[in-house]
C-alpha cells in the first residue's frame, strides 16, 4: 500500500499549482526562464526537420514552389506581370503562414508540454512563447527569401521603406502570442477545436488578398468594403508596400492590422489567469 499511496501523494502535489497574478513578478519569472523557452523552441525545430535531407530549407522551398505554381496559372487569369504577381503572392504566403502556424500549432501548445506542466510549476505563458518562437524561424527565413526574390525577380530596390518589414514582424508576433495561447486553451479542453481552427483560417484565406489580387477585390463594391475592413489585408501591406511600391504602410494599415491583437490580448490574459491553476486537469 505504501507505493500506491506515495504515487497518489506525488500526483496530488504535482496537480497543486499555485495561482499566479499577472504582474511584474510573473513577467520577471518568464524572463528568468527565457533560456528554457529557447531550448524548447530549438528542440521543436530540430524534431520537425529530424532526418530531413533539406532540413530548414523547406521553410523557403514550400512557399516558393507554391508561388511558382500560382504564378504560372493565376498571373494570366488576373492579367498581371509574372514578376510582380509572384512577389505579391510570396509576400502573402510568408506573412500568412506564420500566423496560421501559430494558430494551428498553438492548439498543441499545452498538449505537447504536458510532461513539463505536470512536473514543474512554471508559468503557462512560457509554453505559448515556445510555439511562437519555434514558428518565428519560418517568418525570418521566409522574409529573407522574399527580399531576395523581390530583388532578382521583380527588380525591386531596397530602400529605407524596407524597415516596414520589421514593423510587420512585430505586429505578427504581438498577434500570434494571444492567438496561439487561446487556441491552446480551447484545444486542450475541447479537442475538436483544432479542426474548427483549420476550417476558420481556410475561410479567411479565400476572403483575403493572399493570392487574389487587390484589383480583383476592388472590382466589386461589396468586395472592396470587405478588403478595406479586413485586418489581414492591412497586415499584408507591411510586406508588399515596401517591396512592390517602395512606400511605407499607411496609418490605416497600422490601425487595422493591430485590431486582432487589441481584441485577443484581453481575452488571452483573462484565460491565462483562469487556467494557470486549472489547465492541468484537462491534460
Amino acid at each position: 500500500m505504501i507505493a500506491p499511496i506515495g504515487l497518489l501523494a506525488g500526483k496530488t502535489i504535482t496537480l497543486a499549482r499555485e495561482t499566479r497574478n499577472l504582474n511584474t513578478a510573473y513577467i520577471r519569472e518568464c524572463w528568468d526562464l527565457r533560456y528554457f523557452v529557447f531550448h524548447l523552441a530549438v528542440s521543436d525545430v530540430r524534431q520537425r526537420y529530424r532526418k530531413s535531407f533539406i532540413g530548414v530549407l523547406w521553410v523557403l522551398l514550400m512557399p516558393v514552389t507554391l508561388t511558382l505554381m500560382m504564378t504560372f496559372v493565376m498571373s494570366t487569369v488576373f492579367s498581371t506581370s509574372p514578376g510582380s504577381y509572384s512577389t505579391y503572392v510570396l509576400a502573402g504566403l510568408v506573412a500568412w503562414d506564420f500566423i496560421v502556424q501559430c494558430a494551428i500549432g498553438g492548439g498543441n501548445t499545452f498538449l505537447a508540454s504536458e510532461g513539463y506542466i505536470k512536473q514543474y510549476n512554471r508559468p503557462l505563458l512560457l509554453y505559448v512563447l515556445r510555439t511562437v518562437l519555434a514558428n518565428s524561424l519560418s517568418l525570418i527565413l521566409g522574409s529573407v527569401g522574399l527580399i531576395c526574390w523581390a530583388l532578382f525577380v521583380n527588380d525591386s530596390q531596397l530602400s529605407v521603406t524596407s524597415f516596414a518589414l520589421v514593423a510587420g514582424w512585430l505586429i505578427a508576433i504581438i498577434t500570434a502570442v494571444p492567438l496561439a495561447g487561446l487556441s491552446g486553451f480551447m484545444t486542450t479542453r475541447y479537442r475538436d477545436f483544432g479542426q474548427i481552427t483549420i476550417l476558420g483560417f481556410q475561410m479567411v484565406w479565400y476572403l483575403s488578398p493572399i493570392f487574389i489580387t487587390e484589383n480583383a477585390f476592388r472590382s466589386s463594391k461589396v468586395l472592396t468594403k470587405m478588403l478595406e475592413y479586413n485586418p489581414v489585408y492591412h497586415y499584408l501591406q507591411f510586406y508588399r508596400s515596401p517591396l512592390l511600391l517602395d512606400t511605407w504602410p499607411t496609418i490605416t494599415n497600422y490601425l487595422f492590422a493591430l485590431i486582432p491583437a487589441v481584441i485577443l490580448w484581453p481575452l488571452f490574459l483573462w484565460r491565462l489567469k483562469a487556467n494557470e491553476k486549472n489547465l492541468i486537469y484537462y491534460l
